[in-house]
């Protein structure tokens, strides 16, 4: 478990497995297994949707790769292999966001889409919001096709 030592009076964290692990357990581990908790599709595009107490948990959050709250007591969850997680805190409105970047969310702008989720909701200011990256796959182990390398240009 990582806190960021600026937020460690913020109930948010950031848990890293290099085992497999039931998600339950893991979810013990790292002190949220009680909270209802928002599991986003992750179909790798830049849809980006809002959380509140009223938002249907039961299932996962269909067609989006990014998710946004500032309702207390919810965790968002992303899983990733091979994709970016990243976790947005904007300290001045107690708001979080995460986004689950793949090279076609990314391509589809799924972090300034969270960004500018946060800003048309909460009011966050892009410039205070604190950002965090979660492990993903390196250049040394992974290919691009010729389409992405093209839509880059």
């Amino acid at each position: 478990m990582v806190y960021l030592e600026e937020l460690n009076k913020y109930p948010i964290v950031h848990g890293i497995s290099t085992r497999r692990t039931k998600i339950d357990d893991f979810l013990k581990e790292i002190g949220v297994a009680d909270l209802p908790l928002a599991k986003l599709e992750q179909v790798h595009k830049g849809k980006v949707v809002k959380v509140t107490s009223k938002t249907d948990l039961s299932s996962k959050i269909a067609g989006c790769d990014g998710a946004i709250t500032n309702t207390k007591g919810i965790a968002l969850m992303v899983l990733t292999a091979d994709c970016l997680p990243i976790f947005l805190y904007d300290p001045e409105r107690d708001a979080i966001g995460i986004a689950h970047a793949g090279w076609r969310g990314t391509l589809e702008g799924i972090t300034k889409n969270v960004v500018g989720a946060m800003k048309a909701e909460f009011k966050s200011d892009p410039a205070k919001i604190l950002v965090g990256f979660g492990p993903a796959i390196r250049q040394c182990c992974y290919e691009v096709s010729r389409e992405f390398l093209v839509r880059l240009h």
